[in-house]
């Protein structure tokens, strides 16, 4: 354990080994899971309760304190802790690097691609709800937790109420309450209209760069749009550009992207082609991509990639159908090709898209029978994980509190935490 100060805080560090299979644990050995604490250094002499924070996701580490609206905002009534899940940042991370030797050292090919996949269906919300509850025994001797869970944080909120509800005293989640009643082979069709209409933003706002972002879609068909280590980029590169459409800013950040994209000559800018392959290379988180649609498996499933095969029978959405859309959160099985991180990744992916048998994730009779107070908010145009999704799963699942707004998008707890989080805990009573 390691303590230290910064501006208002005390920080204090932990590290806890975990095995990688809860069910198994001499399967794959143990991992570490880190732990950051902060606290405010005027409130140490008032042994506030702790706060434990579920990142978005699959494979988000938490943010780095102090300086983030919703952590000052819950240091005055909490003992924050920020955990890396599984994978992340300091929680023995999951890197290209480390899948290409995981497969070599268990024999390679069809056996070693396997023995990867396998190991790497332990990252998922129940895996990361087992820590967490193995956390509140080693950090905070049993006090049960109030939790909040941004996004895939509210997946890991479901299954920590499905198996370790007594670890448990409140939680909030904010744009995080997944359609239970989905897989992944339907989801996405409650998600495609989401998306469609923030690219109709996107058209509106700024009409002119619909047809600067076709032109730029056909020179990439042509070849044209190069980056400096010699990738392609292609014309579904470019529909990746919308993915941050979900963020209160992603509109704005495109049209900002195109605004020099063309040079004066009239050829394609080089800082246009490295921006486009960065926003859309996912370096620093992997398992993102890697187990997107591995987030909704539960029981046997025949296999297949849910938003390719959605895509699909949406011709408006091919990459060289015009106008150019672009889509959110669906992963697809080109990306681990063509995305030169992703590339160490494609054969797992395909192994994860396989038939397969998959763990429960949530117990829908259990959170029936909730007596956990949770607060959740979900925002209206967000095309991360839907309103209408959100409301079915919340309607079956006791002492549940649902807040709609249109105020904010999927980026609200980071950008606007100093009034969602109070207004969260005056919905459980805490304010």
């Amino acid at each position: 354990m390691t303590t230290y100060d910064i501006t208002d805080y005390r920080i204090t560090e932990h590290t806890v080994p975990v095995p990688v299979d809860w069910q198994d644990p001499d399967r794959f050995g143990t991992i570490e899971v880190f732990v950051r604490e902060v606290a405010k250094l005027s409130k140490l002499d008032e042994q506030l309760p702790p706060l434990i924070f579920l990142q978005g996701g699959p494979g988000g580490e938490s943010p780095r304190p102090p300086k983030n609206t919703w952590i000052e905002a819950a240091a005055e009534h909490y003992r924050v802790l920020l955990l890396d899940q599984r994978g992340t940042g300091r929680s023995t991370p999951i890197t290209g690097r480390f899948v290409t030797d995981y497969v070599a050292s268990h024999g390679g090919g069809v056996a070693g691609t396997k023995a990867a996949a396998d190991y790497l269906a332990c990252f998922r919300a129940d895996a990361i709800a087992d820590d967490v509850a193995h956390l509140n025994t080693v950090l905070n001797a049993r006090v049960p937790w109030t939790t909040l869970g941004q996004s895939f944080g509210g997946f890991i909120t479901l299954a920590l109420l499905s198996r370790h509800p007594e670890t448990v005293a409140r939680c909030m989640t904010t744009g995080g309450i997944p359609a239970i009643d989905r897989d992944a082979d339907t989801l996405y069709e409650d998600l495609v209209p989401l998306q469609t209409a923030r690219h109709d933003e996107f058209r509106t706002t700024y009409p002119a760069d619909q047809a600067l972002l076709d032109d730029l879609a056909s020179r990439a068909d042509a070849g044209e749009l190069v980056t400096l280590t010699g990738d392609v980029l292609s014309a579904r590169r470019l529909q990746m550009l919308g993915w941050d459409f979900g963020m209160s800013t992603g509109v704005d950040n495109l049209h900002w992207l195109l605004d020099t994209a063309i040079e004066p000559s009239g050829a394609v800018a080089q800082r246009f082609i490295e921006s486009a392959a960065q926003k859309t290379e996912y370096v620093s988180d992997p398992l993102y991509l890697t187990l997107q649609e591995g987030c909704y498996h539960q029981g046997h499933r025949a296999g297949g990639w849910g938003a390719w095969n959605t895509l699909a029978a949406h011709p408006e959405y091919a990459s060289d159908a015009r106008p150019l859309l672009t889509f959110a959160e669906f992963a697809q099985p080109w990306m681990f090709t063509e995305i030169r991180s992703l590339r160490p990744f494609a054969g797992v992916a395909e192994e994860l898209a396989a038939e397969r048998d998959w763990p429960q994730l949530w117990d829908a009779d259990r959170l029936a029978r909730n007596e956990v107070p949770l607060a959740a908010v979900q925002y209206t145009r967000d095309p991360y994980v839907g309103l209408a999704g959100a409301r079915r799963t919340l309607a079956v699942v006791g002492s549940s509190q649902l807040w709609e707004t249109d105020d904010y998008l999927h980026d609200g707890l980071r950008l606007h935490g100093d009034k969602i989080v109070p207004e969260l805990m005056r919905m459980l009573g805490q304010l």
